[in-house]
């Protein structure tokens, strides 16, 4: 009986080590499985990584390139500014001259006038006194004929 017993704790044990040899061996095969599966998953999050480096590192000599662009359009922006500022000052200047010529002109143009209107009015004067001087002459012209008969 109590070999019995023994036999039967003896085969009990050995189907309990048979039981756990297996659970180890699906326990092993569980781990090298995950193992393989975490190596797959590292190399894919390292190829993701290294992906999104690669983007990053576009995206800040994008910005970079934007960066020195905006740098180089202020610059050129407050050239343009300075430009238009001396051209604006030039422009009123050139107003300003253009003001004193037109008074300058319109003195001369009444200058002009009153000169004009003087030898006109000393034609005239001239006309009439030619008008007289022929009228005399022919006068006397004749008075010579008529005194010569």
């Amino acid at each position: 009986a109590m070999k019995e017993e023994s036999l039967s704790v003896t085969l009990q044990l050995s189907n309990e080590m048979t039981e756990l040899r297996n659970a180890k061996l699906a326990a092993e095969e569980r781990v090298t499985t995950l193992e393989g599966d975490l190596g797959a998953e590292q190399s894919a999050a390292t190829a993701k990584l290294a992906e999104i480096e690669c983007k990053l590192e576009a995206a800040i000599d994008s910005s970079t390139q934007l960066s020195d662009q905006v740098a180089s359009l202020q610059n050129t922006n407050e050239d343009v500014a300075k430009q238009l500022r001396v051209k604006e000052a030039a422009l009123e200047e050139s107003k300003s001259h253009i003001a004193v010529v037109r008074e300058e002109a319109s003195s001369a143009t009444s200058l002009f006038s009153e000169e004009v209107t003087e030898i006109r009015n000393a034609k005239q004067a001239a006309d009439e006194s030619i008008t007289t001087l022929e009228g005399m002459l022919e006068a006397t012209n004749i008075l010579n004929t008529e005194l010569s008969d």
